[in-house]
């Protein structure tokens, strides 16, 4: 899985013992201060994914992981177009490691985390008090279960931070072989 996330776009990709995740509520408080707009707007965010500790328990039940991370170019620090270029980009990403994964893993338990809101719908049906209808595709991320993200790249050999007028998204494969 890792050379197939090089494969398919990953800048960085290395396998990572879910030992090695630190959870804890402060990674979780800018989701629940709303800081994105999508607190208590679909299943993938907080509270429609579940408490801390569910989240927790989710992230711990899996023995393997694969952490993957894309660097983007950006024209400058204020690049807010290219920022949401580049989290579009992350996202089909995520779409295309997802349909890479192989028959023994998919058919057993995995998840992916990847960074931001699910996109998969264009509305989803949290609003409307229906179950989510893609739950095989929905993708929440590494910060609504409280992951540490930049201790978790740190431990992994990677950065948190990729150099002047880059932006990175990480993104995180966890299954049980």
């Amino acid at each position: 899985m890792i050379e197939e996330c090089l494969q398919l776009g990953a800048t960085h990709a290395v396998a990572v013992s879910t030992k090695s995740i630190r959870i804890a509520p402060e990674f979780r408080a800018p989701c629940e201060m709303n800081q994105c707009g999508h607190y208590d707007k679909n299943w993938t965010c907080p509270p429609g994914i579940g408490s801390l500790e569910e989240c927790e328990k989710k992230v711990r039940r899996f023995s393997n992981g694969v952490l993957f991370q894309k660097v983007y170019g950006l024209e400058g620090s204020f690049d807010i177009e290219g920022m949401e270029k580049a989290h579009d980009d992350f996202f089909r990403l995520i779409r295309s490691i997802q349909d890479s994964i192989p028959e023994e893993i998919k058919f057993s338990d995995h998840t992916i985390l990847g960074a931001g809101a699910c996109a998969v719908c264009a509305k989803c049906s949290y609003l409307e008090g229906e179950e989510c209808r893609f739950q095989d595709k929905a993708v929440s991320s590494v910060e609504a279960h409280g992951i540490d993200v930049k201790k978790l790249l740190e431990v992994n050999g990677l950065s948190y931070v990729n150099g002047v007028n880059t932006v990175s998204y990480v993104g995180l494969l966890l299954f049980n072989e």
